[in-house]
């Protein structure tokens, strides 16, 4: 019997070895990726694309203010400045999916250093974190999103600024500049996504739970420097995206254009939010312990919702029964939930995404060690089961990661992420070729609530009707006469593949025809085999003949012109 399953011996010991083997995993998993520039129009492009032109602050600050980037996020738009810069120099890329793999990185270095302080023990708690936290499919989507971006480098500043303040309190005397270093640290965390805006209260509370009254006192000068440094960057991150996500007026100033947009999707907590802001932080929590299937939106009704909040007060129970390490767990078990409580009660409305739990990951991982440290279990029987795990969440990762390569794979449920013209739009093609054509008629409707009749959503429309199984001619028909977009070339393309099946060549022939002088450019680069289809229907047809003749002509040579 052992007194810890963590120790485990690893197949590598040593830093150097556990760096190979952690790179190696998360290559693994992240490889297809690295080297691509996947953007996704729904973020990436409107986050990346105006900063490569950018070259100065008052360019940026011009796009900030006129609301060509959509929020105030100063670092993590340096970083992708970095990236074009770069690309630039090196006359390709940019590779924005290896600097994310570069800071994620940076992030388990840290994690392991942290954990190492944390669990004050000489066993391999520290590395078996590290190796499951490079594993865990929660931390797929900040990696392998361009988006994500911003969360990585708040974790990466946010791990920092724990790692200053771990060190600070282990020395007899914490300088000045030691907490100037912790406050730019904090800083820089903030102003790359303010998920994190509640570490000074854990910063606190270590302070209070792991020093002597006497050191306090002896350091009160360099705390009170400490704390006030800390006190005005949460509060100018309160300001910041209050005004930039609600439209809060200070002083006279408000920054960006897009908060009433924003103000309709991120409100204040409502009393009768609460219960759902519990329900989407138990599926967090579900996610972490359990990522069998992870969720990318909160959705009433779930079991793991309900599931995850009841293990919260198991597992607080069963922290609460240990006894020398009792207050490490709460105290790392509290790292992880402040950023959650920020995303659950202040964003609920979006609720659940992997990238918001990734700041909960490291505290969430140590408290967890801290507890397992103390179960005895027989080395044996949890050797294999440890590695099963390894392997099941790999397994799962690589799933993931492997989907961000699948473009049409990137939209499936995108608008639900955030709901744009181009999200609603691609979703719905993902969903028709899919074959979900319900679904997919029910995103083209909702495009043309949001964007107007345009040609996509009479593109979504015409083949959601058209392609539908269960729809009869004289239903389709009947849909089209309500929308009142017969005469539209994606529409008459579906009556002509109607008369087709049915071997109405004549109908076919004239309605092809018509398209041809409607839109040419539709028919030789929008309709499928459109040139084929028009060849045989004319072969085929009765009547028609000399039309079809000038018609292949003209398309041949590319002169059809409207009304010719």
């Amino acid at each position: 019997m052992i007194p810890l399953w963590f120790s485990i011996a690893l197949p590598t010991t040593g830093a150097g070895l556990l760096c190979i083997l952690v790179a190696g995993l998360t290559l693994s998993i992240h490889a297809p990726l690295t080297l691509k520039t996947i953007l996704l129009a729904r973020d990436d492009r409107w986050l990346t694309a105006p900063l490569k032109d950018v070259h100065d602050f008052r360019s940026w600050w011009e796009l900030i203010r006129t609301g060509n980037l959509p929020d105030f996020q100063p670092l993590r738009d340096l970083s992708y400045w970095i990236d074009w810069r770069i690309s630039e120099v090196i006359g390709s890329g940019p590779y924005f999916h290896f600097t994310n793999l570069l800071i994620w990185w940076g992030i388990l270095a840290l994690v392991w250093r942290i954990s190492a302080k944390a669990m004050n023990r000489s066993t391999n708690a520290p590395a078996w974190i590290v190796v499951l936290m490079a594993l865990h499919p929660v931390a797929v989507e900040p990696v392998a999103w361009v988006s994500g971006r911003k969360h990585l480098l708040s974790v990466l500043f946010m791990l920092g600024a724990t790692i200053q303040l771990m060190s600070a309190t282990k020395r007899r005397k914490i300088t000045c500049l030691q907490s100037a270093a912790i406050v730019t640290m904090f800083l820089a965390c903030c102003m790359s996504q303010p998920i994190n805006i509640l570490w000074p209260a854990w910063a606190t509370l270590y302070i209070v739970a792991n020093c002597e009254q006497d050191w306090i006192r002896a350091n009160r000068a360099s705390l009170a420097l400490l704390f006030a440094g800390l006190a005005v960057c949460s509060t100018a991150t309160f300001m910041i995206n209050m005004t930039v996500y609600q439209g809060t007026t200070w002083f006279g100033f408000k920054l960006s254009p897009h908060a009433e947009l924003y103000g309709q999707k991120i409100g204040g907590l409502r009393s009768d939010e609460i219960g759902i802001s519990l329900l989407a932080l138990g599926r967090y929590f579900f996610n972490l312990i359990l990522p069998v299937k992870i969720a990318h939106r909160y959705a009433p009704g779930t079991f793991a919702n309900l599931a995850g909040l009841l293990m919260i007060p198991v597992v607080a129970w069963a922290g609460w029964r240990l006894d020398e390490t009792r207050r490490a767990f709460f105290l790392w078990a509290l790292h992880a939930t402040l950023p959650l409580l920020v995303v659950t009660l202040q964003l609920s409305q979006i609720f659940v995404a992997d990238s918001y739990a990734l700041s909960a990951m490291p505290g969430f991982m140590i408290a967890a060690a801290i507890l397992v440290t103390n179960i005895k279990i027989d080395m044996r029987r949890i050797r294999y089961f440890a590695v099963a795990v390894c392997g099941m969440l790999l397994a799962n990762s690589m799933a993931i990661a492997r989907s961000w390569t699948a473009t049409d794979k990137l939209w499936f449920r995108a608008d639900e992420v955030e709901e744009t013209a181009d999200s609603i739009y691609f979703t719905g093609t993902y969903l028709l070729k899919s074959g979900q054509n319900d679904e997919a008629l029910a995103r083209a409707m909702r495009l043309i609530d949001v964007s107007g009749m345009n040609p996509k959503a009479i593109r979504l429309v015409a083949f959601s009707i058209c392609d539908h199984p269960r729809l009869t001619p004289q239903e389709k028909r009947a849909h089209f006469d309500r929308l009142e977009i017969n005469d539209m070339p994606p529409v008459l393309d579906c009556l002509a593949g109607m008369h087709e099946s049915r071997g109405e060549y004549d109908d076919a022939a004239r309605i092809i025809i018509d398209i041809a002088r409607k839109d040419p450019v539709y028919l030789q680069a929008e309709m499928a085999s459109g040139m084929e289809r028009l060849r045989k229907s004319c072969a085929q047809a009765a009547t028609n003949k000399s039309q079809c003749d000038l018609v292949l002509r003209a398309l041949g040579k590319k002169e059809v012109q409207d009304g010719n």
